[in-house]
This record gives structure tokens, C-alpha cells and sequence, in this order.
């Protein structure tokens, strides 16, 4: 997919990410299928690509609008 315009500006908006806090640093924030549970909490699943799927922010560089958009392997 080539980066989004912005729906208000019609500028192309600028790829980028929200870092996530983990106990052990910083990771990037993934969208997780279902409900919260304590093994979604954890991250289990993760990178699966039905189960979960990595989060892209993109920010619009004239309004600062920010959309973000869960992507599966296949997009």
C-alpha cells in the first residue's frame, strides 16, 4: 500500500510508529484479535498474522492527524 493522503489536507501523510512501554524497553504496538486476556496481554500470539498484526501511525504533516492502520501479511 503506498502512504495514505490525509482526508482533511489531502497531503500524503508520513509513515511511522507509537512505541509501545514493555517491561523490558520499548517494542512496537501490534493490534491483537479478540478480547483482552492476560496471554493477549503478553503478547502471545503475536506475529501470527491472523491473530495479530503490527500497527503503522501515519501523521499528516500540515494538521498533525494521526491514523493508524493493522495491516495483514497479505496487504
Amino acid at each position: 500500500m503506498k502512504d495514505p493522503a490525509c482526508p482533511d489536507c489531502n497531503v500524503v501523510m508520513e509513515r511511522g510508529f507509537i512505541p509501545d512501554v514493555r517491561k523490558r524497553g520499548y517494542d512496537e504496538t501490534y493490534w491483537m484479535k479478540g478480547h483482552f486476556t492476560m496471554a493477549t496481554s503478553l503478547g502471545w500470539g503475536r506475529g501470527t498474522g491472523d491473530v495479530s498484526m503490527k500497527v503503522v501511525t501515519y501523521r499528516c504533516p500540515d494538521c498533525g492527524l494521526l491514523r493508524e492502520y493493522a495491516f495483514s501479511k497479505k496487504s
